[in-house]
């Protein structure tokens, strides 16, 4: 297991998808001046819950991070609650998790 880097710039995540090992932790950077979220699709993590289009005082802001360990191997696809939807619709990524 390994720990990963991604980042979160003004209207994607850098890179949009990722393989790691099952067990391995992604950290995700805002880097970007605008606000986001780490949502995932299934709703099995988010990194701002309360986060929306017109509740951005609730998202990630200029420099927060968030991070997510992956415990089990399949396919995570999420989005940014202001800039995408959990259909894959905007700005969204996946995480590959291999045994």
């Amino acid at each position: 297991p390994s720990t990963e880097r991604a980042r979160i710039v003004d209207t994607a995540f850098e890179p949009e998808g990722m393989t790691v090992a099952v067990g391995s932790t992604i950290v995700w950077k805002q880097i970007g001046l605008q606000p986001h979220s780490v949502t995932a699709a299934d709703e099995t993590f988010d990194s701002s819950p309360n986060c929306s289009p017109i509740k951005t005082d609730k998202c990630l802001g200029e420099g927060d991070g968030f991070r997510v360990e992956f415990t089990e191997s399949g396919s995570y696809d999420y989005y940014c609650r202001v800039h995408g939807l959990p259909d894959g619709t905007g700005m969204t990524g996946t995480i590959t998790v291999e045994k």
